[in-house]
């Protein structure tokens, strides 16, 4: 195998990328596999996210939230919220008052492909409005508190953070007309070569992912 920093000889090469991403990094004759997933699933879910400084309105409450809203929100489609909030003591995290809380919904990763610089921008504020809206859902003082930090991230933010091709990183739409296609195995036909993460088969979420993960180790140490 060549890498950026020489060459090196493996039995087996397990690939954490989605099948967008390692179609690019591995050699053109080892891409025909991954250039069929991509034909065959060109969706995948990317994230809008939010990530505040606030004044601590919160108390006691746990952690980790979510957020289930009555319809879905304009900027992201998102009907669903993740909500996480630092600890109150955690002064890395926030200083003595305020909180850190991380927010993320997922969207559809094609339909901000499109969209010019000033259409991005404009979509990018109404996500932040929105996910507001969704924590003040939970936690209503929000609504009034000092917010120091508001900053807002969109599949585009993604991209340049992450390097993932579109943004994408929550996995493949789990619906029947996706499964009807074959959903990704993580198996390339290729011996010793094999992918993982939540675009390969049962998707998204740390249980899934590891159990993916499981089922290729398993293939690649007993391919019979």
């Amino acid at each position: 195998m060549q890498t950026g920093t020489g060459a090196f000889e493996a039995q087996h090469v397990v690939l954490n990328l989605t099948h967008w991403d390692a179609a690019k990094l591995v050699a053109p004759g080892l891409a025909r596999p991954l250039e069929r997933e991509v034909r065959r699933h060109p969706d995948a879910w990317a994230a809008c996210t939010l990530y505040l400084g606030v004044e601590d309105v919160f108390g006691d409450a746990a952690p980790y939230h979510q957020v289930l809203l009555d319809a879905p929100m304009r900027s992201s489609g998102g009907q669903a919220v993740f909500v996480t909030l630092s600890r109150r003591d955690d002064r890395l995290a926030a200083p003595e008052g305020q909180r850190a809380v991380t927010m993320s919904c997922h969207t559809p990763a094609r339909e901000w492909e499109a969209l010019s610089d000033a259409e991005h921008d404009e979509r990018k504020g109404l996500v932040a409005d929105e996910l507001l809206g969704a924590l003040a859902r939970a936690f209503p003082a929000v609504r009034t508190a000092h917010k120091p930090v508001v900053m807002p991230g969109t599949p585009r933010t993604w991209a340049s953070f992450t390097g993932r091709h579109g943004g994408r990183v929550g996995g493949l739409p789990f619906r029947f007309s996706t499964l009807a296609r074959g959903y990704p195995s993580g198996a390339l036909g290729v011996p010793g070569l094999a992918r993982v993460g939540d675009t390969v088969f049962p998707g998204q979420s740390v249980p899934a992912c590891a159990w993916g993960a499981r089922r290729v180790v398993t293939r690649l140490l007993d391919p019979r």
